[in-house]
């Protein structure tokens, strides 16, 4: 015989089962967009503050970029450096020196190239030169050499000196993949210095510090001043040696 009470039982065990599902269901539900969408969310939004200084870095490159090519287009080098003579500390015919000798050149200065020389006795530093080879007219002073930390001190002091102490433009360069140490322990010094010597960059910053523009330590080094120098006045007339 078909029993009735059996029957409403198993009904409402299926719908008590059913709203048991739609319970735990609606739980789950409830618990797990939200993290996704959380997830999602931040995700969103880190990418958006990734884009955005990502953008900001490239407008400030589009930037320097304009600015650059505005100076290149005034031939800002054309006889930047007429009638200058430029004392270079460094090996004479290494990459940085070749280079160092170019964008001078380009600029119509002349150079006379040195090795810097130290006496192991006395700690002095001297030119590798013949007193008669030792120019006396020299009108700036760029250094390329890097000595070994322990003469570091002695050593700068003694190229300040070599530039009159501040009355003469003097600066430090260097190759980018090369003497990243160079330029820092020379901006450390207080010694106008770049690490762009091998591109367009480190020949204007050269030229520029070279003929009076402002010291600082340019390039793509962190912690740079900027990857280049503000344009120079025009040398009217330097002191020399």
């Amino acid at each position: 015989m078909y029993n009735f009470k059996y029957h409403i039982a198993s009904i409402a065990a299926v719908f008590l089962a059913l709203a048991l599902g739609l319970l735990l269901g609606g739980l789950i539900a409830d618990k797990t967009p939200t993290q996704s969408q959380d997830a999602l969310i931040k995700s969103i939004q880190t990418d958006i503050a990734d884009t955005r200084k990502q953008n900001a870095e490239l407008t400030a490159q589009r930037d320097e970029l304009h600015d650059f090519s505005e100076v290149l287009a005034d031939n800002y080098l054309t006889g930047r450096l007429d009638g200058i003579t430029v004392l270079i500390l460094g090996d004479e015919g290494d990459e940085a020196e070749k280079a160092a000798v170019a964008a001078i050149a380009a600029a119509g200065g002349t150079t006379v190239t040195t090795l810097p020389m130290m006496d192991g006795d006395t700690g002095t530093w001297s030119l590798d030169l013949e007193p008669d080879q030792i120019p006396d007219d020299y009108q700036a002073v760029l250094n390329l050499f890097e000595p070994l930390q322990a003469n570091a001190e002695g050593y700068f002091a003694w190229v300040k000196s070599l530039a009159l102490n501040g009355r003469m433009p003097l600066a430090s360069a260097a190759i980018e993949s090369e003497e990243a140490s160079l330029v820092r322990t020379s901006w450390d010094e207080k010694i106008a210095a770049t690490d762009q010597l091998d591109t367009d960059y480190g020949v204007y910053s050269v030229v520029t510090l070279l003929s009076g523009g402002q010291p600082g330590l340019y390039g793509a080094l962190d912690g740079a001043t900027a990857l280049y120098p503000s344009p120079a006045p025009a040398i009217t007339s330097a002191p020399t040696q």
